[in-house]
């Protein structure tokens, strides 16, 4: 497997992995299927959009991940600092546990230290056991918790005075990697300035996970 960064014309089949996931319901806060221009719109090449990467198993993409900037103009609950991240990844359910989310995860925490950003935030629903413990996996830290969601935090460079730091294999940091030795993958993705997201509800179903941004968006 090799992770590579998305491309325009990747738009149809990161549309197909989406909206199976959508099918599949129980993950997302989407209901409605994605188009290509709105993959391209949301993921690919969003106007905040620090990264979008793809992994790809015998010339087939198979999952992805997006990292784009909080919303500075984001009138919802909590919202956070302008230099911090979210993080959305869906991977394909014929492709679960295999490594992808954490091979693409340090594609992306890799751009998140060149791009600057402090935290990359990622809210999970509290039931979400799996979730939970995969961004605890590797190096998120809980700063905040309701009733309903846990907010963890993943600082891509060392911040002084915080604990957070990257706990990215060091052979996963740049190029493309072969994945065949990745543990269990769930996934997150966190969102940012902040709208809620939605993770794996557990470690079988892994990497299913998407901000509410988008969604909370569509509705305003």
């Amino acid at each position: 497997m090799r992770v590579r960064a998305a491309r325009e014309d990747d738009a149809e089949r990161l549309a197909e992995i989406l909206n199976t996931v959508i099918e599949i319901g129980g993950t997302t806060a989407h209901t409605e299927p994605f188009d290509e221009k709105r993959i391209r719109e949301e993921f690919i090449a969003p106007p905040r959009g620090v990264s979008c990467f793809v992994a790809v198993a015998e010339d087939e993409i198979v999952g992805f991940q997006a990292l784009e900037w909080s919303d500075p103009e984001w009138t919802g609950e909590n919202p956070l600092p302008a230099d911090w991240a979210f993080i959305s990844t869906y991977v394909s359910p014929r492709h679960h546990r295999r490594g992808i989310g954490q091979a693409l995860f340090a594609h992306t925490a890799d751009a998140a230290r060149r791009a600057g950003v402090r935290f990359i935030d990622a809210t999970i629903r509290a039931e979400n056991r799996g979730g939970l413990a995969f961004y605890e996996a590797i190096g998120f830290s809980e700063y905040r918790r309701d009733r309903d969601t846990v907010s963890k935090r993943f600082a891509p460079s060392p911040v002084r005075g915080h604990r957070f730091a990257a706990r990215v294999p060091r052979d996963h940091r740049e190029g493309d990697h072969d994945d065949s030795a990745q543990v269990q993958d769930p996934v997150g993705d966190p969102e940012h300035r902040r709208r809620p997201v939605d993770h794996t509800p557990d470690l079988e179903r892994d990497e299913e996970v998407r901000s509410e941004q988008h969604a909370r968006a569509d509705a305003r």
